[in-house]
């Protein structure tokens, strides 16, 4: 009887299987190294990555040493399952052999013991010689029969309890491969393990260099944004100061008229009352005439004469201190160069003011006494 192995059975050592594994996983660092100066996210996100790949490999290195593993317990099942089921065949020969040869010692028996029917009366009791040779011949199938059932059923023993002990040594060699094949898988899985820390670690890394990256640009961009607008005020400092000194050069010849300025801040506060002219209750017009008196200079005591005696009427952005600023029906008194800050006598019921939130600016020409 030929013997049948059991399948899965296929021999496996930890060298074997490690050494096919190795090429998978080669170069997988599993100590977590450290950030490196000057590295980038990118460059950390790309390791993490690689890492990441490598660690797949290692997962299907597991899954193959657990398929291993589980394959010899199946393996050992099998052939214990078959070793069990030799012993039963086994068994049931040996209930064969013996009941064979009971039947062929009673059979014996019966022919030489005494009675009506022995040995000899089966051989004598012939009626012709072809029945004589017919009985001889019967005894001797008989006799030759039982013996070959007995022989055949000792041989087909003999081969079962051949394979019992073939099943039985497949069974601890599978034994044997799936502790191996365990030992793999432990070590395996350990691998694993260590490639998921080392792959977050890296994954916190690149995300930390990530958000270091975005501050870092996020501060570079204010300190840009400052800069420029630094730069905006500076070069509008300096278009300023150019107008005034091209203003300046423009009106070398025209008289600056400073005092007027200071001769009117000392009336801030007064009331507004119309027509008044001081020295303690001014309207718009009458604090401008008031101020160039005190300077010498006569100036009527009305809006609209005052913009026809001007004698000089340029914009508003080339006005001087104490030039009049003036718009239709208004005026007030510059008090730098460009006609802000100004000071004027607003309306009825209010005061001689430095400029005011409440707008009366909006003047259209600076008015220039010579």
């Amino acid at each position: 009887m030929s013997q049948t192995k059991p399948q899965n059975a296929t021999k496996i050592t930890r060298r074997t299987f490690l050494g096919a594994s190795a090429a998978a996983t080669l170069g997988v660092i599993l100590t977590s190294p450290s950030l490196a100066k000057g590295e980038t996210s990118a460059e950390k996100q790309n390791e993490a990555d690689e890492a990441r790949k490598k660690l797949v490999s290692i997962q299907a290195d597991l899954e193959a040493a657990a398929d291993t593993y589980y394959g010899f317990l199946e393996a050992k099942e099998d052939a214990e399952k078959a070793m069990n089921d030799a012993s039963k065949r086994i068994e049931e020969a040996g209930d064969e052999i013996d009941r064979l040869i009971t039947r062929l010692n009673v059979r014996a028996r019966n022919m030489y013991r005494s009675g009506n029917t022995t040995f000899l009366d089966f051989l004598f009791g012939s009626t012709s010689f072809s029945d004589f040779v017919e009985n001889w011949d019967t005894l001797n199938k008989l006799n030759a029969q039982d013996t070959a059932d007995v022989a055949a059923t000792k041989q087909l023993r003999v081969n079962i309890e051949l394979d019992r002990a073939s099943y039985a040594q497949q069974a601890v060699e599978a034994e044997t491969a799936a502790r191996e094949a365990k030992m793999v898988a432990d070590e395996v899985a350990q691998r694993v393990a260590e490639a998921e820390a080392l792959v977050a670690k890296l994954d916190a890394e690149a995300l930390a260099l990530l958000e270091a990256e975005r501050a870092e640009a996020a501060r570079k961009a204010a300190e840009e944004r400052a800069r420029k607008l630094e730069e905006e005020r500076r070069r509008q400092e300096e278009e300023e100061r150019r107008k005034l000194e091209e203003l300046m050069r423009n009106n070398g010849n025209a008289p600056l008229h400073k005092e007027v300025v200071d001769y009117a801040r000392t009336k801030l506060g007064c009331p507004y009352v119309w027509g008044g002219e001081g020295p303690n209750e001014f309207d718009c017009s009458g604090l401008v005439t008031w101020s160039y008196r005190q300077i010498g200079m006569r100036v009527r005591h009305y809006t609209e004469w005052q913009y026809k005696d001007a004698d000089e009427r340029v914009a508003v952005s080339e006005a001087r201190p104490g030039d009049v600023l003036y718009r239709y029906g208004h005026v007030g008194i510059a008090e730098e160069y460009g006609g802000y800050p100004y000071i004027h006598a607003p309306t009825f019921n209010a005061y001689v003011r430095d400029t005011d939130k409440l707008s009366w600016a909006g003047f259209t020409l600076a008015l220039r006494f010579y």
